[in-house]
């Protein structure tokens, strides 16, 4: 799969596994799981290759077919080749949402032909873990639930949570946009509601234009709308208007929290997050950014750890220190992930202030 699509925000999503050899490595974004990597350097687009070596190219976890047993699952990549591959390589969100696709299909005894992509935004990370999200989980269920009346098979279930509609970013940087191009006219885009599409009516009309032409239908739950080559113009209509008025309330409300953040700039606050290495404190009800002095000096030693261990080290592998290192520092700090310790490493071997990295 090309990645060039995706904007890993979250690296806490790179995963190297320990026991594979240099040769493999497992990356999960989300529902991609990306393993099975292979010796090629064909490609025209040099963004596809994630791993040091550029002469070895990843692919994506395009479909779980089926649990061989226990351990291993019948894999088909975003290269469209099918393997099996061990439940340790998968991402545990993977497998879930296998094991839910695996459980709805099973309850439908005798399918249509039309199998569906139900497709869930949600624009923020309002959960410890976004699983457990009402909105989530609300859009999921009533995507299964017309499944079920419609005895529609899911062939694919993706998700794009903390990704904003209001410039379409879910097509340009999220799973809407993955996935798109590996839905044909065999399936039906199943959506809760128009919302959740997007809240740019230009941009979210001409994906659904574009899917029109390929014979894509879309259904939205909410509006109980299909929209296909058939859709009548006071449907399409309908549909651009609840668009139109979607993009309008994301104005609204961006424009609301714009003044509130100058307003409390102008008091002296702190806006947006903070890097690992930072807290946020009150200070006389005003918001500050401070240093975290503990977890500045477990900075420290990782890097003091990676300088031990690449001296002492007689192949200088740099992906099985980072492991190693990860192993040791990630049971001092629930916070700290392998990637983030990896980006540690690397900001300081540049020169940069390596205690300013977004976590």
């Amino acid at each position: 799969m090309s990645m060039h699509d995706i904007e890993v925000n979250n690296l806490n999503d790179l995963i190297i596994n320990p026991e594979q050899n240099d040769d493999e490595m497992v990356i999960e974004f989300n529902s991609l799981n990306i393993s099975n990597t292979v010796e090629n350097n064909d490609s025209q687009d040099n963004s596809e290759y994630l791993t040091e070596n550029k002469s070895k190219k990843v692919y994506a976890v395009k479909e779980v077919l089926q649990k061989v047993n226990g351990n291993t699952y019948k894999i088909k990549w975003s290269d469209n080749s099918i393997s099996n591959c061990k439940k340790e390589d998968i991402s545990p969100y993977t497998i879930s949402l296998f094991n839910i696709m695996k459980t709805h299909n099973d309850s439908i005894k005798s399918p249509s032909s039309k199998r569906a992509f139900i497709y869930i935004r949600e624009s923020r990370k309002t959960a410890t873990h976004f699983t457990q999200s009402t909105s989530r989980n609300t859009q999921l269920n009533l995507c299964l639930e017309f499944c079920k009346e419609n005895n529609m098979h899911i062939q694919y279930i993706g998700e794009d949570i903390g990704k904003s509609g209001r410039n379409m970013k879910n097509l340009k940087s999220g799973e809407l946009g993955v996935y798109q191009k590996y839905v044909d006219e065999n399936n039906i885009i199943v959506i809760n509601s128009i919302d959740r599409l997007g809240r740019h009516a230009g941009k979210a009309l001409c994906f659904l234009d574009d899917m029109m032409k390929r014979n894509i239908d879309v259904y939205f739950v909410k509006e109980k709308l299909l929209y296909n080559s058939n859709t009548t113009n006071l449907k399409k209509t309908a549909l651009s208007n609840l668009l139109v008025n979607a993009e309008s309330y994301s104005n609204e409300e961006s424009e609301k929290i714009k003044n509130n953040i100058k307003l409390r700039r102008s008091q002296g606050h702190y806006i947006g997050g903070v890097a690992y290495g930072y807290k946020i404190v009150k200070v006389n009800g005003i918001r500050k950014k401070q240093i975290d002095k503990e977890k500045h000096k477990i900075i420290r030693d990782v890097f003091i750890r990676f300088k031990y261990e690449l001296s002492n080290s007689k192949k200088r592998n740099r992906t099985k220190i980072y492991t190693k290192i990860s192993e040791l520092f990630i049971q001092k700090d629930s916070k700290l992930t392998k990637s983030l310790i990896k980006r540690i490493i690397e900001k300081k071997l540049k020169g940069e202030d390596y205690i300013s990295i977004k976590n």
